[in-house]
């Protein structure tokens, strides 16, 4: 089972919640329920065994889908290995590396995408509070999927191995480093 994101495929014309716990999951689960009901359908025998992968972004979603699988819907399937790969699996550490005052982002559009998605799915978030004001009105349908990486670094006028401060507000930065309830890192520690 190959599960399309929300933002992708049939569901394009929504926000891609990009590394959001609960979102990536409930997208993995719906599929795999899907492919669950076309075997019983179809007298295709499913032993309720279930194996995850993932790698990158999907590393992260193969986590996310395992730990709310092992919490939620243990009766409903029988979880038999996991294996993600190269994901990002703790936020606040890497929030602490790339958000600090001296940083340098390798790839931009990223860390663009990370400030969007996460916008977009928290009300106490704002691109206004994190971004340069120069950067903002670039956003505006920049993640929308018709960009790729090259377009958006263009868009955003960022270079790979820019200094995180051309993209985020000297005050977010400062703000994040010295506050330890900062709502950002509250919001890494809930993905």
């Amino acid at each position: 089972v190959f599960p399309d994101y929300i933002g992708y495929g049939t569901s394009n014309d929504e926000a891609h919640p990009y590394l959001l716990k609960k979102a990536s999951s409930r997208a993995s689960l719906d599929m795999i329920r899907a492919s669950v009901r076309y075997m019983t359908d179809t007298n295709v025998v499913f032993n309720s065994q279930l194996y995850i992968s993932g790698y990158s972004q999907g590393g992260h979603t193969a986590m996310a889908l395992a730990e709310e699988i092992e919490t939620n819907h243990d009766d409903e399937f029988t979880l038999m290995g996991v294996a993600p790969m190269a994901g990002l699996y703790l936020l606040s550490a890497f929030g602490d590396e790339v958000l600090k005052s001296d940083a340098t982002m390798s790839v931009p559009a990223f860390m663009g995408y990370l400030a969007d998605a996460y916008a977009y799915s928290y009300d106490s978030l704002t691109l206004d509070e994190m971004i340069q004001d120069s950067k903002i009105s670039a956003f505006d349908g920049l993640f929308g999927g018709e960009n790729n990486v090259v377009a958006i670094h263009t868009k955003l006028q960022l270079p790979l191995g820019a200094p995180t401060n051309l993209l985020f507000k000297d005050s977010f930065i400062s703000d994040y480093e010295s506050s330890p309830s900062h709502k950002l890192r509250v919001i890494f520690g809930e993905n």
